[in-house]
């Protein structure tokens, strides 16, 4: 046994989202603090309407079959016990089985279990069934092109890693993405776990774009999901990787990827949750410039 279920959270008012960590090795039973923690502070979501998101991670001993598995197993566990305490027929948005592929990204050695924060799931709640982001400035809004765009740039806008060497840390990052056809900005968020070795705390401001195409049109407002990061940084010379992996289409890889001056040193990987901070508006109304 590995002793008691840990929970890492953040909340607003729009919704809750977080870390359960600390699964046994090979198992995926829910601990009694994950389950304590759930229903008192997810399961009131869903019950009023809200919806949920989830990924679940695996560390890296046994064979990355298994470990995918297991990580979905780990879902399954927790849908089942959410349905449970809230049977309304609440709406899961996203609950992807990640196995390994985190630690592995991070540089685990295959076969270890040194860490409790790969045995765990990264979950999300929010109040509304299809929750709308923090209204934005009042602008003249453009009517959408049906048809969307296939031509975007992205860029760090901040970006936050705490954590000691060697241990699980988090992970910050606010970005714009840019609509060039349409010349529409929105911004997003992402949260998640990262391992590597650096100072205790780096921060990142403002990087250059980073352009990027669609495999088919999309709005600017549709790229939130899952994102999976690795680099080394230090003052204004960086080398990085980024993956971008929205709901609906497949991932957007940026090697290399621009990601600003860094304050602090750093090496390491991780995964995290990438949801929209605000509605698309106009690149006309910002308020600084962003056409790059």
């Amino acid at each position: 046994m590995s002793g008691p279920g840990h929970i890492v959270s953040e909340h607003n008012t729009e919704g809750i989202w977080g870390r359960l960590s600390n699964f046994d090795t090979g198992s995926a039973v829910l601990k009694l603090e994950h389950t304590t923690f759930l229903e008192a502070n997810v399961v009131p979501i869903l019950r009023a309407g809200g919806s949920l998101r989830l990924i679940g991670l695996a560390s890296r001993l046994g064979n990355s079959d298994h470990n995918k598995m297991l990580s979905r197993y780990r879902l399954d566990g927790a849908i089942a016990f959410l349905r449970a305490a809230a049977p309304g027929g609440f709406l899961v948005a996203r609950d992807e089985p990640d196995g390994e592929q985190a630690a592995r990204w991070a540089g685990v050695a295959d076969d270890h279990d040194n860490n409790e924060a790969w045995r765990s799931i990264i979950f999300s709640a929010w109040r509304r069934h299809d929750p709308p982001p923090p209204p934005p400035p009042p602008v003249r809004v453009i009517p959408p092109h049906p048809a969307g765009s296939r031509h975007f740039r992205l860029r760090t806008i901040f970006a936050a890693s705490f954590g000691l060497p060697g241990l699980v840390g988090a992970e910050g990052l606010a970005f714009d993405i840019l609509d060039v056809d349409r010349q529409m900005l929105c911004g997003y968020d992402c949260r998640g776990i990262s391992i590597g070795h650096g100072t205790p705390v780096s921060l990142g401001f403002g990087g250059d774009w980073n352009d990027f195409t669609t495999a088919r049109p999309m709005d600017v407002g549709n790229f939130g999901g899952v994102a999976r990061f690795l680099g080394i940084s230090s003052g204004p010379n960086s080398a990085s990787g980024f993956e971008l992996s929205p709901l609906v289409c497949p991932a957007i890889t940026f090697l290399p990827f621009n990601s600003g001056f860094q304050l602090g040193a750093s090496i390491g990987a991780g995964v995290g949750v990438v949801t929209r901070s605000f509605q698309p508006y106009p690149v006309s109304a910002a308020w600084w410039p962003h056409r790059g």
